[in-house]
C-alpha cells in the first residue's frame, strides 16, 4: 500500500457534496465503516437536511446488524420527522437491544409531537 493509498483511508469526505447530491446511501456507508467519528454531526445534518428521500434508505437500515447503526436510523429518522417511519420504528420497540428500542421510542414520540404541532396549526 503506496504512502497515498494510507493518505486516502484518513481523507475526510466531502459531506457537503454527498448531501447536495442527496447520496444517502454513501452518508450510510459512513456511518456503518466510522465507529465514533466527528463526522457524526455533520452526516446527521446531511440527513436531515436531505429529508424525505432519505427516509426509506434510513427505515432499511433499522435492520442492519449492528445495533449501533439501527440506533442512528432511528435517532435521524425522528430528527426527520416523517410519519412514513412510524410502522417501521414501531417493530424496533421490539428490538433485542435496549438502545435501539429506546431510540425508537423517542423517535416515535419526537414524530407525533411534531405532527400534533403541524396539526394545531
Amino acid at each position: 500500500m503506496s504512502l497515498l493509498d494510507l493518505l486516502k483511508i484518513f481523507e475526510e469526505p466531502d459531506i457537503q457534496k454527498m448531501e447536495n447530491e442527496n447520496d444517502v446511501e454513501g452518508l450510510l456507508n459512513l456511518i456503518k465503516t466510522k465507529r465514533i467519528s466527528p463526522l457524526r454531526v455533520k452526516i446527521t445534518q446531511a440527513l436531515i437536511n436531505i429529508g424525505e428521500p432519505a427516509v426509506d434508505p434510513l427505515i432499511n437500515a433499522l435492520d442492519d446488524k449492528k445495533w449501533e447503526v439501527r440506533a442512528y436510523a432511528a435517532e435521524v429518522l425522528g430528527q426527520i420527522g416523517s410519519k412514513k417511519a412510524l410502522d417501521a420504528l414501531n417493530k424496533k420497540l421490539e428490538d433485542d437491544n435496549y438502545i435501539v428500542s429506546e431510540t425508537a421510542r423517542e423517535s416515535i414520540w419526537h414524530i407525533n409531537k411534531c405532527a400534533t404541532v403541524v396539526d394545531i396549526f
